[in-house]
């Protein structure tokens, strides 16, 4: 008694193989895809995901200038001053720049003496702070850097 015919035999063979297809190219990671996800809606692999497959590549990479020279803004990234004093920057008598540390991050907040103008979230720092650090912010899909630095 034949059960299939040529054509289904190979329709399921077809099938079987691309199933197998699709499950070994998951390469067996059933855990939460490790994304960095930018405010502008790009994201990449963190640096994790990098180790799993490039283990050699990795062990050079984390020692490297341009590993260290970036990363997200945070109190231990930012060495500018928030404390009351040391967190204002006078551009001219009337506008100055403050540094402050609000519920939703560090911004840079520029008033004059009546008001409030504007205020920037600190996104990413660059630089290590030895000789200097720049402070850029997600405006969009554009990056910019923020006045002090």
């Amino acid at each position: 008694m034949k059960i299939f015919n040529a054509h289904q035999r190979s329709f399921c063979i077809m099938l079987l193989i691309i199933g197998c297809m699709a499950f070994f190219t998951t390469g067996f990671h059933f855990t939460k895809n490790n994304t960095i996800i930018l405010p502008n809606g790009e994201a990449f692999a963190e640096d994790v995901t990098c180790m799993r497959y490039h283990q050699n590549i990795y062990n050079s990479y984390i020692h490297t200038a341009h590993l260290n020279s970036a990363a997200p803004a945070t109190e231990q990234t930012i060495k500018g001053s928030f404390k009351p004093g040391e967190n204002r920057y006078n551009y001219n008598p009337y506008d100055i720049v403050m540094l402050e540390k609000r519920d939703s991050g560090f911004y840079q907040v520029w008033y004059t003496p009546f008001r409030e103008v504007a205020a920037y979230r600190f996104d990413i720092v660059t630089g290590s702070g030895n000789k200097g650090q720049s402070y850029l912010y997600w405006k969009g899909n554009q990056l910019f850097q923020l006045p002090v630095s």
